[in-house]
């Protein structure tokens, strides 16, 4: 964070990619919203996360 001067970081990550949450909320990243039927995938719509992680100096 300090380095580049960032305030926060985001991730935008898809709701069955299971992987990617877990590794996200143990660096402590929290949920903060979701994109109802955001991404099409296989002609299905599926949820997108959207993850926050905000440095607290």
């Amino acid at each position: 964070f300090n380095q580049l001067q960032l305030h926060q970081l985001y991730a935008n990550i898809g709701s069955k990619n299971e992987i990617s949450i877990s590794l996200f909320t143990k660096f402590g990243f929290q949920k903060i919203g979701v994109k109802k039927d955001w991404n099409k995938i296989n002609n299905q719509y599926e949820d997108e996360m959207l993850y926050q992680l905000i440095n607290h100096i």
